[in-house]
């Protein structure tokens, strides 16, 4: 089947762990799954840098990241400077709008 797991929404909050993602990176670590697909980029990393290294990683191990709301689609094959240029601006955003919610960056935790 398409979805053999659903892992349940994790509330925003300023908290250092983030045990949903990280058992979702666990999972696609350990083969459970290739793919990893999200509502949208900022349910999945709180920073520009995380959002690269995270996607980074999927990609270059041969798995796939699919952001709904943000129609993206990105494999090792298309993850391109183009298609870096707009997770970075996405992720430019995100951040932005994160740090306009809860203060500057010391007062969340990375």
């Amino acid at each position: 089947s398409i979805v053999d797991y659903v892992y349940l929404k994790e509330e925003m909050t300023s908290r250092k762990t983030r045990p949903i993602k990280e058992q979702v990176m666990l999972d696609f670590r350990s083969g459970i799954y290739d793919t990893v697909v999200v509502t949208r980029i900022d349910r999945f990393a709180r920073f520009n840098l995380e959002l690269e290294n995270d996607i980074n990683e999927i990609t270059k191990n041969n798995g796939i990241f699919i952001s709904i709301q943000d129609h993206l689609y990105l494999t090792k094959e298309n993850y391109n400077t183009s298609n870096r240029l707009i997770v970075n601006l996405l992720g430019a955003f995100m951040q932005y709008e994160l740090q306009l919610e809860y203060g500057d960056d010391s007062s969340i935790t990375k």
